[in-house]
This record gives C-alpha cells, sequence and structure tokens, in this order.
C-alpha cells in the first residue's frame, strides 16, 4: 500500500487528507528486528505453538510514509466511533479509496466524501466476495483472479462496478504470489482510477441482483489436508496456505505444516489407507498413499519457523499414517 500512497502524494490532482489502516507494522517490525524476530508464532487449536517467519516483516509502513507528507493517521479500530465520521467529514474528502480493508464501512463514513466511495476489491466480482477471495481462487485452481473497483455501499462487495482488471495465474502458483501479482498491479489501477473521477469518465455497472457468491473466511479445516483427495486437490491446499504456514494435517497427534507435494507416476497405492507413508524415496522424501489410489511425496515442511527439506524428519517414518480429517479440538 506504501507504493499506491507514493503514486498518490506525486500526483499532482490528488491531495490526500487522511489515511485509515492498521497499526504502524513498521514500528511493531522495527522493534522486532533490533531483537532479532523475524518469527511469530501461530497456535494451532491449543496443541502447541508452530512457528512460522511473518510474511509481512518486509512490507513498508504507510504511516510512517503519510506522516512524513503530513497526512493524518486513523487507526481502523476507530472506525465505529461516531466522532470518526465527524473527522473523516471535516476533511472534506472528495473521494473514500479502499483496499484491503477487512471491516464493514459504517453508513455514516460512506457517506463523507463529496463525490463517492471506492473499494477495490481482489477478485473479479460479483465471483468470490468476501476477505480471503484468493486463498480460495488458489484452492479451487482456477487461473484468473483479478482487481475490481466499485461503489462503496452497506454490504460487503455489492456495489456497482467502476471496473475491472484481470491478473492470470500460471499453475503451481500460492496464494501469496497472487496476491503480489495483484499488488503489482495497484498503482495503475488507481491512477487510472483518478484519471476516470477527475475526468468524469466513470461508469457504473450494477451487480447481478442475488447473484454472485461469498466465501467463507479460508482457516481452520480448509487449510487441513484430506487424505482421501487425490494429488491435485492435495497441492492446491498447499499453495492455498502458503506463505502463512503451509497445509495442516497431524501424524500421531503431532502437528505437522506441509509446505509443498511431489506427484508420484510409477506407483498404485490401490487399498493401503489414505495418509499412510508408504516408504521414502531416493531423496528420503516420503511417499504417502491418498486418494484415487494415488500417492504423493511429502518434499518441504515447515519446522521451527523455517521451511525445510522433508528429508529425516523425525515423525516420518514407514507405516505411520497422516490424520485424515480436520481435528477440531487439541
Amino acid at each position: 500500500m506504501s507504493t499506491v500512497l507514493e503514486r498518490l502524494l506525486a500526483d499532482e490532482r490528488v491531495r490526500v487528507v487522511g489515511l485509515c489502516s492498521g497499526p504502524p507494522a513498521g514500528f511493531i517490525q522495527r522493534a522486532r528486528a533490533a531483537a532479532g524476530l523475524v518469527q511469530r508464532r501461530l497456535r494451532i487449536r491449543g496443541r502447541y505453538d508452530v512457528v512460522v517467519r511473518d510474511p509481512f516483516a518486509q512490507c513498508a509502513d504507510p504511516w510512517r510514509l503519510a506522516r512524513r507528507n503530513g497526512v493524518t493517521c486513523y487507526s481502523h479500530r476507530q472506525i465505529k466511533d461516531p466522532a470518526f465520521a465527524e473527522k473523516v467529514r471535516a476533511a472534506r474528502p472528495d473521494i473514500l479509496l479502499v483496499a484491503g480493508f477487512p471491516r464493514l464501512i459504517p453508513p455514516s463514513v460512506i457517506a463523507t466524501p463529496s463525490r463517492l466511495g471506492i473499494n477495490l476489491h481482489p477478485s473479479l466480482l460479483p465471483r468470490h466476495r468476501g476477505g480471503t477471495p484468493n486463498r480460495w481462487i488458489i484452492r479451487n485452481g482456477e487461473t484468473e483472479t483479478g482487481i475490481t473497483a466499485h461503489v462503496l455501499d452497506e454490504n460487503f462487495d455489492t456495489g456497482e462496478i467502476l471496473g475491472q482488471w484481470p491478473v492470470m495465474l500460471e499453475p503451481g502458483l500460492s496464494w501469496g504470489e497472487a496476491e503480489h501479482q495483484i499488488l503489482a498491479r495497484l498503482p495503475d489501477v488507481v491512477e487510472e482510477i483518478v484519471s476516470n473521477v477527475v475526468g468524469g469518465a466513470l461508469v457504473r455497472t450494477p451487480q447481478p441482483q442475488g447473484g454472485g457468491e461469498y466465501e467463507p473466511p479460508f482457516h481452520g479445516a480448509h487449510a487441513w489436508i484430506d487424505w482421501t483427495q487425490p494429488f491435485d486437490e492435495i497441492a492446491q491446499t498447499c499453495l492455498a496456505t502458503r506463505p502463512k504456514t503451509g497445509a495442516l494435517t497431524s501424524i500421531d497427534g503431532r502437528r505437522q505444516c506441509i509446505w509443498s507435494v511431489g506427484t508420484v507416476t510409477d506407483l498404485d497405492a490401490g487399498s493401503v489407507a489414505p495418509g499412510t507413508i508408504l516408504h521414502l524415496n531416493a531423496a528420503g522424501h516420503p511417499v504417502v498413499a491418498c486418494g484415487s489410489g494415488q500417492a504423493l511425496t511429502v518434499e518441504k515442511i515447515v519446522a521451527y519457523g523455517e521451511v525445510r527439506d522433508s528429508r529425516g524428519w523425525r515423525d516420518f517414518a514407514v507405516g505411520r499414517r497422516f490424520q485424515t480429517t480436520f481435528e477440531m479440538s487439541a
């Protein structure tokens, strides 16, 4: 988002009057970096903490950039406070531009700009409404995502469409990589929107009544490997969870994070129970039975905050079996 803010600050047609976002992550990251911390803890259903590298450790801090340029900053936690809408209204904005904001914006705030509020949603609406669209897009093995600019209204992702910018996805792309492709397009998209607003060229296209689809938040059981599924489904689950943790599973009660899997074409797992470790291949990776009589190799895992080769991992002994269903309790 700092790149978008830089572009807006450099645009002579635009005066940025405020920034509302999460906490100043840069301050937190600098403090953590000074302490030598580039990891975070992810508690998985209370059994124990899995330590993974913080995927946002290198993100630039838009608060710092905003303050350096005299832009007032607001915390996202203020948004439901009636006084917040009054502060925004006092700034007399023409446009309210929203991207990646995880909360429903109150009508009192939506009504503050003199022209309109615009949300930038990271999918091609009306498909994949909701907060984690690209995790589902990757999980489903789809080949296209994109950015939709739409008018802010009182519901999530239902306002009139102002423009769409497709982003093609190559096979094997992770959720994080897809998000980075979208972010790379965002500055140009914002510049085009500003030009259309200034030039009076915005075209509003209503979304279909009753159409579209809301995706549930991607967490819990969605990130869990179902070993009764075929290789392709399991591989997409791994991709949909990166760079956060990798796909989740367990073996003999010990939670595991599977970063990547490989296909096995010369083996028929037959009637072996899915999730069973059949043998170790020449590289030392466990070969595991999965759905449709297929087998796969567990190539990389996440352990102690690092993505590492699965070779020699203590829990991956021949004959042991991965849990095939989501564990609801520790």
